[in-house]
């Protein structure tokens, strides 16, 4: 069991072992432990600004002279609100010009453990108890909070609810009735009991609703006021986030300093008198002080008395400590007497919005001492506890908790991966990765002091998220659509087109191969002239070469940045940016817009100028920068925008030619409902087979080769082959097996310490080819991948593959005929797979001959340049048919 988001404060708990029949086993163990405030953030508090605004009217304006409150609550216990509710109640009776009245509401059943202080001053009291019978509280698996928040959704009219949800909206509105034409308040329960409450009120039409700030972390509401003690409460990211308020007050509460003060005379005492004044609850952080008076008896050079005044929930816990508990004073003048007595008083708490127990004790002249916070030090080691080495996990929400082993200190975990970047503060217990896709990420976390400077080594954790059993998508659906023309329109479109390719960034990847094949193809066509234009939005780097000059393409390079200053003043990232050029792109008010944005579109226009009347393609980027990009291809009048789904989960887009390489990619729900396309179609890439082809004899190796060809990214599911890997090494000693992988990408150091030869990435095709026929088998473990070109190009070369047979691949992939599908998504299956063919040389030699069909069949790359030409074809005489019409109109 794991506690999760623990405020600051002292935690007791009981456990108790109980048979099937709830009936006790054994002793109650109890668990006590602190969350502590760093010295760090204890600092930033101390240096907050006090407030600077003062409630004053003058005298000329005309208010009503009568007004009512009600104040609601749920609790009886005392505590430094109701204290404050009292005495601002005992004060505001008696105005001089004002008539106040009063009606105090208690949301719990009725109780008479003890006189109600509010009835002493004639306040009206009702009580409101909600309640929903024991059927529907296991049927719905409610609490207390849980029905909040159905009753606040009921009162925003969203959704449908049971019928107990309409009877308790009914009892709360019959209930604060009264209410009507009244200001209400309630204090800060951190529940959705308060968001309940204010729209309950509205519905009653008080007059405005006012919010307590007696704690942080309240729930999301709407309120007219929100009132604090301190700077510290009112202006709280927790507060500020979630409370929309009309009008944020400071309101320092005062005490009566002709009542609280100091004694006449010091009373003599035979001990110091060491004393607390507060609720007993885990907020208060009394574990700290317990434990210090443990600390200070056992020195026996002094006498110390510990008293102290309050009550609450954890008080039987703190009975065997050496402190007195005398419980709630509630009479103000026996209050002051005890205070009195006092030589000095502690206070532990941490979080406190104000305390105002501390100012009463300070009024009297008592020596107060405050608990600062934990001071640590600067040394750490970090540990991965949960998900553990070679968890499987079919959820995209992944919890990870670690532990810091030796000395600690305030500072940071900063993890980085392929996909994910990002800071937390280093006493977090645990931190959510929220919507991890399938594949295999490896993420490095490394302990950093305040200053950003690392303390003892990075640990590494492997997450593999699988796709479960409802996930895999192995529906065989081919396209229904053949791009052709009919040859009397092909020959009255332009014979010259211009394409212009956008790359978001440099590596080689399955898109750009396609890319440069298309391009030597095209440069090829028999009757029309084809020129091409690369963009690579990123700098240039020598560490970084491109992959197009090489071919004697045209390359500019197209950062779309910001300054430093820029990003830091509007909290850009590199997304946010785009999405914000996107919204600009499409306003019909740029002047109010921030200067930047005018600046960046601007540099957009005229970096892409060159591609009026082309054809600009790019790639699915899965970020805003793809939508701007739609956006500049209208802008400066390209003749076609074409959107290529090289992976799915697009941004929202307006295209005209939506370009999948499978059906599965176009018919994606994250596809449809994200892209407008004029023209959806899937063209499968194909590959040359008089290059891609099997070799003159078959490979004679030592030990049975088995490759991987593509980019060593988290989406290729690499770890999983990896430890199938080592299974395989460690079951089939009696063979001898080697692997290889061709590709690149930023996860490849974490694969060094796997028996792998890892090549790099092969350019040169014929070289690639050639590697391809030294391989008896091949695998790919990809589980959402739009085709993957790499498997055709194996395929080709007469290479059985052994894949999971999900996603794209089902539109080529045939179990026991062109490859050997894997049921279970897993390494052990995979290994038992990869085990089968490599000892089975005739399976192996018919799965290939299998796969070399369905490439000659279906597959050719010329196949696939004439549904590209064609798709060109149609979007330059499109947009020369346009252009006519406006230039005869």
């Amino acid at each position: 069991m794991r506690f999760v988001g623990a405020d600051l404060g002292s935690y007791w708990a009981s456990a108790q072992l109980l048979d099937p029949s709830g009936q006790p086993i054994g002793d109650v163990s109890t668990l006590h432990y602190e969350r502590v405030l760093s010295h760090e953030q204890a600092t930033a508090q101390r240096t907050l600004p006090r407030p600077r605004r003062v409630l004053l009217a003058l005298p000329s304006v005309v208010r009503p002279r009568e007004r009512k409150l009600c104040f609601v609550t749920g609790g009886t216990s005392m505590d430094g609100q109701m204290r404050l509710w009292l005495d601002l109640i005992a004060a505001l009776q008696q105005h001089p010009t004002t008539k106040y009245s009063f009606h105090m509401f208690r949301v719990q059943a009725p109780t008479a453990v003890r006189l109600d202080p509010y009835l002493a001053l004639g306040i009206p009291i009702t009580y409101v108890h909600l309640t929903v019978d024991s059927n529907n509280v296991a049927k719905y698996n409610l609490t207390n909070n849980k029905t909040m928040a159905q009753l606040a959704a009921y009162a925003k009219g969203l959704g449908r609810h049971p019928a107990y949800v309409a009877r308790l909206f009914g009892q709360y509105t019959a209930a604060l009735s009264p209410c009507r034409g009244a200001i209400l308040v309630y204090a800060n329960s951190q529940d959705h009991g308060d968001s309940a409450l204010s729209l309950v009120a509205r519905h009653v039409q008080v007059q405005a609703v006012v919010l307590e700030l007696s704690g942080l972390r309240p729930m999301p509401h709407a309120v007219d006021a929100v009132i604090g003690p301190s700077q510290f409460a009112v202006y709280h990211e927790s507060v500020a986030q979630a409370v929309a308020a009309t009008h944020r007050h400071v309101i320092v509460p005062g005490v009566n300093t002709t009542l609280f003060v100091p004694a006449a005379k010091p009373k003599p005492n035979d001990c110091l008198v060491v004393g607390y004044l507060g609720r007993i609850a885990p907020e208060k952080s009394l574990g700290l002080l317990a434990r210090a008076t443990e600390l200070l008896t056992a020195k026996h050079d002094l006498c110390l008395v510990f008293r102290w005044v309050g009550e609450g929930p954890d008080a039987v816990f703190y009975q065997h400590y050496p402190v007195e508990l005398l419980g709630g004073i509630y009479n103000e003048t026996a209050l002051v007497h005890e205070l009195q007595s006092w030589d000095l008083a502690v206070h532990p708490g941490l979080r406190e919005t104000f305390g105002i127990a501390n100012i009463e004790v300070m009024a009297l002249a008592v020596l107060w001492l405050h608990v600062t916070g934990a001071s640590l030090n600067e040394t750490a080691r970090l540990r991965f506890l949960w998900p553990p080495p070679r968890y499987l996990l079919e959820d995209p929400k992944v919890p990870i908790t670690f532990a810091l082993d030796g000395p600690k200190t305030n500072g940071y975990i900063r993890f980085s991966s392929a996909k994910l970047d990002g800071m937390i503060d280093i006493h977090t217990p645990e931190v959510a990765i929220m919507d991890i896709e399938p594949g295999t990420h490896w993420i490095t976390a490394e302990a950093l002091t305040t200053t950003l400077r690392p303390i003892g080594p990075p640990a590494v954790l492997q997450i593999e998220r699988i796709l479960s059993r409802s996930e895999l998508y192995r529906d065989a659906v081919q396209a229904k659509t053949t791009v052709l023309a009919l040859p009397a329109v092909a020959a009255a479109r332009p014979a010259t087109r211009r394409l212009c390719f956008v790359a978001s960034a440099t590596p080689m990847d399955g898109q750009k191969r396609i890319w440069l094949r298309l391009m030597a193809s095209l440069r090829r066509h028999p009757t029309t002239a084809y020129s091409f234009h690369i963009f690579i939005l990123e700098h240039k780097s020598p560490s970084r070469p491109n992959v197009f000059s090489p071919e004697g393409l045209p390359v500019t390079y197209a950062p779309m940045t910001v300054t430093e200053e820029t990003a830091r003043q509007y909290n850009l990232t590199s997304n946010v940016t785009m999405g914000q050029l996107a919204k600009f792109a499409t306003s019909n008010d740029k002047a109010h817009l921030p200067t930047y944005l005018h600046e960046l579109w601007a540099t957009y226009l005229t970096t892409f100028a060159p591609c009026k009347g082309a054809v600009l393609v790019f790639a699915n980027s899965r970020d805003y920068g793809d939508t701007v990009l739609a956006h500049v291809g209208r802008a400066i009048g390209a003749a076609g925008v074409v959107l290529e789904l090289s992976s799915v989960f697009p941004m929202p887009n307006t295209v005209d030619v939506l370009l999948s390489p499978s059906q599965y990619a176009l018919s994606h729900p994250s596809v449809v409902t994200a892209v407008d396309a004029t023209l959806p179609l899937v063209v499968p890439p194909g590959v040359d087979p008089t290059l891609f082809a099997p070799a003159a004899s078959a490979p004679y190796n030592d030990c049975i080769v088995v490759g991987y060809l593509g980019r060593i990214a988290p989406e290729k599911s690499l770890g999983l082959l990896a430890r199938a890997i080592e299974l395989l090494v460690a079951i089939d000693q009696g063979r001898c097996l080697a692997f290889r992988w061709v590709g690149d990408g930023a996860d490849t150091a974490h694969y060094k310490q796997y028996p792998i030869t890892l090549l790099g990435t092969i350019l040169d095709e014929a070289t690639l080819v050639h590697e391809l026929q030294s391989w008896d088998l091949a695998v790919h473990m990809g589980l959402r991948e739009t085709y993957g070109i790499a498997n055709v190009e194996v395929m080709a070369v007469g290479i059985p593959l052994v894949c999971f047979g999900v996603a794209g691949l089902t539109e080529y992939v045939r179990h026991d005929e062109n490859a050997w599908v894997v049921d279970e998504v897993s390494p052990d299956a995979l290994a038992n797979a990869i085990h089968k063919l490599a000892n089975d040389p005739s399976l192996r030699q018919r799965l290939g001959h299998g796969a070399r069909q369905t490439i000659e069949k279906r597959f050719t790359w010329a196949q696939t340049v004439a549904a590209y030409d064609e798709v060109y074809g149609r979007l330059v005489a499109k947009a020369a048919r346009k252009m006519t019409t406006n230039t005869s109109s």
